[in-house]
């Protein structure tokens, strides 16, 4: 009898350690993600100046798949998580867009003499790092709600199918980030996320020179785009 007591009491007591272990969520955790994302680009303009090129492209959107890897750590205070997170996105995606060209020459001769297309220009996001906070409350031992703010760096390429002298731009952009989602543990060591974000990147005039037309050029490049995630970590608690 005596026996089966302390079986008994063997066998409960490392259930107990067992759920108190399960359900710590101060940790490190490692991780990847994909996501489906909705791109929306605002209205892009570069010019030469001294021979009145223009090409102005359409406000456009596009959705794609992309992902990356997270880096994030987590402390518990009863109920609630607060925690910090590292997301890049080293793949980025691309939009491509009409564009709206115009050309015109009032110096070569007497007549003014112009002329207007349509071509194509393509953004590319080449990559995207995000700095994150999160806040949020255990619905259950396994299941964490949350919200999340930040911001993030973007590495944004602009280029011109039909240049008409205008030369391909490159710059880095930058916003707020905001979201939330809910994560779930599946094991000790394994937890997976869903969560939607939205990230508004500033607009910001680019001053870059035409080495073809040798004549100064400016674009104006901006955009914000939303992405629903999927995610999965590897947990690492912190004792």
């Amino acid at each position: 009898m005596k026996g089966t007591i302390a079986i008994l009491v063997g066998l409960f007591a490392g259930t107990a350690s067992g759920q108190v272990r399960a359900d710590e969520w101060s940790a490190i955790s490692f991780g990847a993600y994909t996501q489906l994302g909705h791109y929306n680009s605002a209205t892009q303009s570069s010019f030469v100046s001294e021979i009145d090129d223009t090409a102005r492209s359409m406000d456009g959107s596009d959705t794609t798949w992309n992902g990356g890897f997270s880096l994030a750590a987590n402390w518990r205070i009863q109920n609630a998580v607060i925690g910090v997170g590292i997301d890049y996105d080293p793949f980025g995606t691309s939009l491509a867009q009409k564009c709206h060209y115009h050309w015109s020459d009032g110096m070569e001769s007497n007549v003014y003499v112009s002329s207007e297309e349509e071509g194509r220009c393509t953004r590319d996001i080449a990559w995207s790092a995000s700095f994150v906070g999160k806040a949020g409350w255990l619905a259950s031992p396994t299941t964490l709600i949350y919200g999340l703010g930040g911001w993030t760096f973007s590495k944004v390429d602009q280029s011109f199918e039909k240049s008409f002298n205008l030369e391909d731009v490159r710059t880095t952009l930058s916003g707020p980030t905001f979201g939330g989602g809910f994560e779930y543990r599946l094991t000790e060591s394994w937890h997976a996320n869903l969560e939607v974000r939205y990230t508004k990147l500033e607009t910001l005039q680019n001053v870059s020179f035409s080495k073809e037309a040798q004549a100064s050029q400016s674009t104006v490049l901006g955009g914000n785009y939303e992405t629903v995630r999927l995610g999965l970590s590897y947990v690492l608690p912190i004792r």
